[in-house]
């Protein structure tokens, strides 16, 4: 079995090395230092990564956070142009 080969593992990073947040949410136990509570958040993201097979969402700020404002949509086609280049 595929599953008894994997080893969770817990790491820090720090905030600049996040590149792109999800819109999918999943619980995280609060103790996650045990090996139980890790396989089961593996299997939570297994599961994520199954119902999503074309890749897993990402959050839109105006569609999932309501973020609104003339100010923020200048922003995002600058980001837009930007990223295009």
């Amino acid at each position: 079995d595929a599953d008894r080969d994997v080893e969770w593992r817990i790491f820090t990073i720090s905030l600049h090395n996040i590149q792109k947040i999800s819109a999918v949410r999943i619980f995280i136990p609060k103790q996650v230092h045990n090996l139980a509570s890790r396989q089961g958040v593996g299997k939570s993201l297994k599961e994520v990564k199954r119902r999503f097979p074309d890749g897993i969402p990402l959050l839109d700020p105006v569609r999932d956070m309501g973020v609104k404002g003339d100010e923020f949509d200048k922003l995002v086609e600058r980001a837009g142009t930007l990223t295009g280049r």
